[in-house]
Order: structure tokens, then sequence, then C-alpha cells
């Protein structure tokens, strides 16, 4: 996904900002369900909430 995201940004001309999170170690103890809904809550879904979820 983020080499698609650099090359239509490159493609373009513009510019590609990444943040990049390891996951797994903060998710270990963290309640998921409660975890969704509050990232529900705050407005993120779709593919960010995938990218989130598969890395655990």
């Amino acid at each position: 996904m983020l080499q698609e995201a650099r090359d239509y940004c490159c493609e373009r001309g513009s510019s590609l900002h990444a943040c990049y999170l390891d996951a797994q170690s903060a998710f270990d103890k963290v309640w998921i369900n409660g975890l969704v809904y509050k990232l529900h809550q705050l407005g993120v879904r779709g593919k960010l909430i995938r990218v989130i979820f598969e890395s655990i």
C-alpha cells in the first residue's frame, strides 16, 4: 500500500507524508473492542482501521 501511495504521489509531483507504527507491542495490552470503539468515535474508518488491525 505504501509503494502504491508513493508511486501515485511521485507521478503527480506531490508530497507524501508517512508515519510508521509498531502496533504489535502497543496493542498486546489493549482491549481490542474498546480500541475499535474509540477509533470509530474519532472518525477512523476504512483502510486505516484495516492497516492498524492487520498488524495485530
